[in-house]
């Protein structure tokens, strides 16, 4: 399986690239790098509802809805419901993915509504896969992106912020968003 094409989600896509569930992801990762950490497979998957992006400018995506959570790396109704955080786990967890997906409303304004992940504040570099949409405002999108493995320390955490073209305007809405972060060792 080629994990950069996987649809991580349910809906249908026009692209005609398979669709696999986060399950069967995590299935094929732990075939395909196989016995190297007892963490390698665990993870997390949370969901957001709607959510209003300022126009023109960077935000983070909070969570309001865990899918599963392995091992503690979420914050659900906390003070960083935003963030997903690397547990202490022993062995520790050392390299991980991570991922997320946004579906934009069909009166959302700008040229460009793309994903970005963070890790402790720093976007990462080369950290998005996905080719940023150009789209006609009033026309709806789904964006999707997984980064290159991570080096990790217990600790650290990452965000999906939403970004959206155009300078100043009114707000637009994001319908859904998702992150995960599956361990690979």
């Amino acid at each position: 399986m080629d994990i950069t094409k996987a649809q991580f989600w349910d809906a249908p896509n026009s692209q005609g690239l398979p669709s696999f569930s986060y399950a069967e992801l995590l299935a094929q990762l732990q075939t395909d790098i196989g016995g190297v950490s007892p963490n390698i497979g665990i993870g997390c998957f949370a969901r957001a509802g709607n959510t209003s992006i300022p126009s023109g400018g960077r935000f983070p995506v909070p969570y309001n809805a865990s899918v599963f959570d392995d091992a503690g790396f979420l914050d659900i109704g906390g003070a960083n419901p935003q963030r997903m955080t690397i547990p202490l786990l022993d062995p520790p967890i050392q390299r991980v993915i991570v991922g997320g997906s946004q579906t934009w409303s069909a009166n959302a304004h700008g040229t460009v509504r793309t994903l970005i992940f963070v890790k402790n504040f720093n976007q990462l570099a080369n950290g998005d896969q996905q080719i940023p949409l150009t789209v006609v405002p009033g026309d709806s999108n789904h964006t999707l992106a997984m980064s290159p493995p991570e080096n990790v320390v217990a600790g650290d955490w990452f965000e999906t912020q939403a970004f959206t073209s155009g300078g100043a305007g009114p707000n637009v809405n994001l319908v859904a968003a998702a992150g995960w972060i599956i361990v690979l060792q």
